[in-house]
């Protein structure tokens, strides 16, 4: 509590780094809605200090981190390599993996019957890794920054299919031309509340005890509010 205390008498906010997804989007009224924003609503009530949440792509996400111009965020899979370098809690959410691609390229078994299948993965996450470790079928594997690129790529036939959470769903309904479907073995993949800022493992540790203590729950019917959104 000290330590909490110590950083609000030197900081006035937190700034709550996200992926504009559909767990954080503009609303008509261009303010933030979405799990995301309830989240960060409930914690700036919790803790006494604003957390703000702020929109980034690709790498900026994880050099703000590193350079602890983002505080907090809500974007990162508690992987090995994760927790050598960030302060991490326990899972907030688990997002089903999903297959974003053209939707005349429905039948992608057939293409993995001629050669390996073009997967895209969003760059910073651990997307990779858990299909590689379910995967039936061979394919290869690229990076992208942003969805825009995953767009562009899926149009010029340069890749079959974009692998991602389930959040970035709220970004490809505004193009029809891109199908969804589950990645099949199912994958869940978790996400944790990580930052690479020392002085504020002592909320995390906080925010730990809530999650233990049952707010795995109270953030559940967050989530579903924010679906509702």
């Amino acid at each position: 509590i000290a330590a909490i205390e110590a950083w609000k008498e030197k900081n006035d906010y937190l700034n709550y780094g996200t992926r504009l997804s559909r767990e954080a989007f503009y609303d008509d009224k261009g303010q933030f809605g979405g799990f995301s924003a309830l989240m960060c609503d409930y914690f700036s009530e919790l803790f006494g200090i604003d957390f703000q949440l702020d929109a980034y792509e690709g790498d900026a996400l994880i050099s703000g981190l590193a350079d602890n111009h983002i505080h907090l965020t809500g974007e990162l899979t508690p992987s090995e390599e994760h927790l050598a370098t960030y302060y991490m809690t326990d899972a907030i959410v688990e997002r089903n993996v999903k297959m974003y691609y053209i939707s005349h390229n429905s039948v992608l078994i057939n293409i993995n019957t001629q050669r390996p299948l073009r997967y895209a993965f969003l760059s910073g996450t651990n997307t990779r890794a858990l299909v590689a470790l379910s995967a039936n079928e061979i394919f290869e594997a690229s990076f992208v920054e942003d969805y825009e690129s995953v767009l562009a790529l899926l149009r010029q036939g340069k890749i079959d299919a974009f692998l991602d959470d389930g959040s970035a769903q709220a970004f490809m309904d505004d193009y029809p031309s891109i199908a969804m479907s589950d990645y099949y073995p199912l994958i869940y993949s978790p996400v944790s509340i990580a930052t690479q800022t020392e002085a504020l493992a002592p909320m995390l540790s906080v925010i730990q005890k809530f999650l233990e203590a049952g707010g795995n729950s109270f953030l559940i019917k967050l989530y579903n509010e924010g679906e509702q959104d």
